[in-house]
């Protein structure tokens, strides 16, 4: 058996002259109907992963092969089985036929009650078939390039906005990432004894933002509560908040899913903080699949409060007994980035 995992991680390019192509059709086995979308690999004998592309609307896909034959072609896709095929030569078209496993999002007109405690496999109820889809797709989410010849043109930028949202204060960086990770989150390590947030002193408050993996931990399921509520009608939100017993600042936010695309849209957070209310603080992180099939952070970006120290000007005989200093909201720090790759690979005109 192939380990799936090796699909996600590095491959090999071919090597000059060798390239073979490798191409066929996905088909659902009981409509005929074509499977667009789907991620289809390429390994060779020893397991490497060679070459892999997302099948396009037609079903159709394309491969360049390195190498002497036999070759196993891998396909995955959300809503369907993982598919293997070995393949002993090359020439002709292939002709796979997928079988549906699909994960169930019926209606839901209300939200659920809240459940603190969700297990991985909770399947055969909506709360569970919506978790099954978060992790299907989170737990294959990158941070960083995708492969050996992926290329990420990265903006990052940040800077600060007065309380209307307007920018006062803007600077951004272009840069183009070929290896590692072109956004920084925090670890469930961090977070265990501080919660989302870390006081530096005078008054000042870094907040964390999660990333893919951390949401689909298990420190993430032990530490948050969860439900689920229907915004409009191919949009469903799984709901969290972090549990009442967690230490330090906590967070709220909602998963967003597609009926139809069955996929993870967004994740949006807020953080959840004492003293002046702070509306327009939280974030966003959007995700994206790429050309190979992997899911990656297409854009991330998250808001944090400025507040200053005013006066209250209480006068009167109460005025000792009160405080002298209110704190207001001013404005807001932001910071985000967004990642658009770029791959030199192109498929055989046609294909």
């Amino acid at each position: 058996m192939i380990c799936a995992g090796a699909l996600l991680i590095g491959w090999a390019a071919p090597a000059a002259g060798q390239g073979k192509i490798v191409s066929g059709r996905l088909l659902d086995a009981a409509t005929g109907d074509p499977v667009a979308e789907a991620m289809v690999a390429l390994l060779d004998g020893e397991g490497v992963v060679r070459d892999r592309r997302l099948s396009r609307d037609s079903g159709r896909f394309a491969l360049s092969a390195a190498g002497p034959a036999p070759y196993t072609i891998v396909v995955e896709r959300i809503g369907l089985r993982r598919h293997e095929q070995l393949v002993e030569e090359t020439g002709g078209e292939l002709e796979l036929r997928l079988t549906s496993d699909p994960i169930t999002l019926p209606g839901v007109t209300v939200s659920a009650e809240p459940v603190c405690s969700i297990s991985s496999g909770a399947a055969g109820n909506v709360l569970g078939d919506a978790w099954q889809l978060v992790q299907a797709t989170l737990a294959r989410t990158t941070l960083g390039t995708t492969d050996s010849e992926a290329v990420f043109q990265v903006v990052t930028y940040s800077g600060e906005m007065d309380r209307e949202l307007s920018v006062q204060e803007l600077v951004a960086d272009t840069a183009v990432m070929r290896e590692g990770a072109p956004f920084a989150f925090v670890d469930s390590a961090t977070l265990e004894n501080r919660g989302w947030a870390e006081d530096l002193g005078r008054r000042q408050v870094r907040y964390f933002a999660p990333f893919p993996g951390l949401l689909v931990s298990p420190w993430f399921r032990a530490n948050h509560c969860f439900a689920l509520e229907a915004e409009e009608p191919d949009t469903l939100l799984l709901l969290f908040r972090s549990a009442p017993e967690m230490t330090g600042v906590a967070i709220e936010g909602a998963f967003v899913l597609s009926r139809s695309a069955a996929r993870v849209a967004s994740v949006e957070f807020r953080h959840l903080m004492g003293g002046p209310a702070a509306p327009e603080q939280g974030g966003e992180i959007v995700l994206a699949q790429a050309q190979d099939g992997a899911w990656y952070v297409q854009e991330w970006w998250m808001r944090t409060p400025i507040f200053a120290r005013r006066p209250t000007n209480i006068r009167g005989p109460l005025a000792l007994h009160m405080a002298r200093w209110r704190d207001e909201l001013v404005g807001y720090r932001f910071r985000g980035g967004i990642a658009r790759p770029r791959t030199r690979r192109t498929l055989p005109d046609g294909a």
